[in-house]
This record gives structure tokens, C-alpha cells and sequence, in this order.
């Protein structure tokens, strides 16, 4: 599954279509986190930068000098890679950097974002309290596809499955201008 995978980003990378690619994890992603670093040197090798797995790799500038923050961390999924105790991420948030756009695998814990379970992240919401990145891309939560705005900032859930599994949503692809 994981070569799989590797090879189709490999694949986007040959087609010319994007300048870079970036791998964010989460919690289906329990190869990535037991072999991060082998992980980290098969997308090397196919043009993938994956961000989001330890306090040093969180952050990038983009070409167009926007910081990205990700953030692969989840609450709740005991057992689940990338699984964090809430209070472990209240800690982290404050040692990030403001970032323009934040990419992370569960969303902040914002009522109508975060589905009906309160799946979200707490200590995301303190980051977007603190911080009001532009823009916030996440997925995580299936039934939450679509844009909302919230306290200045546009969020994005891009989760293309439903509860099932099933792809029922469209790829995303949001531009941000240069």
C-alpha cells in the first residue's frame, strides 16, 4: 500500500502539474509513524516533502513566502497513529510559528467543523484563537466536506470519503495567489 502510494506522488511529481508536493500524515498513516524516517526518504526520492511528524518538520516557505504550518496530530484514536493527549498539544502550540496556512489532519474542535462528536482538536482552536491563520486545510472528519469561515479565517475540509469509506467528494484544490 505504502509503494503504492509513494508511486502515484511520483507520478504527479514527473507529470510537471505542481512545483511541490507536500505529504502531511494522519491517522491512517501508522507505517509513516513507526518508519518515519524510512518513510520521509521514499517521498524524498519520488519530489514529496512530508511535514507534520516532529516539532522540526512542521513548518515550510512557499515560493510566494507564505509560511505553511501541518500539524498530523489527532485526539481520541487510541491505538490510531499520530494519536496526542490534548494537553501534549496545548503545550506545542504555543512554540509554533504563526503560519499563513495551516494543512492538518484533524480540525480545530469549532462546532459545525469538527462533526457531531467533537472530533476536532482542542489545542488547534487555541492556535487559531492565537494565531487567525488565511487559511486552514484539513480532513479528518467526513461529513464536514466544504468550506466554512470562522473567526478570520477560511477553513477547507477536503476529505474526499463518507463514513464508510466511499469516495463521494471531489479532489480539492484551492490556489493561493503568488
Amino acid at each position: 500500500e505504502w509503494a503504492k502510494r509513494v508511486k502515484s506522488f511520483a507520478d504527479l511529481k514527473e507529470d510537471n502539474k505542481f512545483d511541490e508536493l507536500y505529504y502531511i500524515p494522519g491517522n491512517h498513516d501508522l507505517h509513516v509513524e513507526l518508519y518515519t524516517g524510512p518513510s520521509n526518504q521514499d517521498l524524498r526520492r519520488a519530489g514529496v516533502k512530508m511535514l507534520g511528524t516532529h516539532p522540526r518538520f512542521m513548518t515550510t516557505k512557499l515560493k510566494n513566502g507564505m509560511i505553511v504550518l501541518a500539524l498530523s496530530f489527532v485526539v481520541g484514536l487510541p491505538g490510531w497513529a499520530f494519536n496526542r493527549v490534548e494537553e501534549g498539544l496545548d503545550s506545542l502550540v504555543y512554540s509554533l510559528p504563526k503560519a499563513d496556512i495551516v494543512v492538518s489532519h484533524s480540525p480545530p474542535r469549532i462546532n459545525g467543523m469538527d462533526g457531531k462528536g467533537g472530533w476536532g482538536v482542542e489545542a488547534w482552536t487555541l492556535y487559531q484563537h492565537i494565531h487567525k491563520p488565511a487559511i486552514w486545510i484539513n480532513g479528518h472528519i467526513h461529513e464536514c466536506y466544504g468550506e466554512h469561515a470562522h473567526n478570520g479565517t477560511q477553513f477547507y475540509n477536503v476529505s474526499m470519503c463518507d463514513r464508510a469509506y466511499d469516495q463521494v467528494n471531489a479532489p480539492a484544490v484551492i490556489y493561493v495567489d503568488d
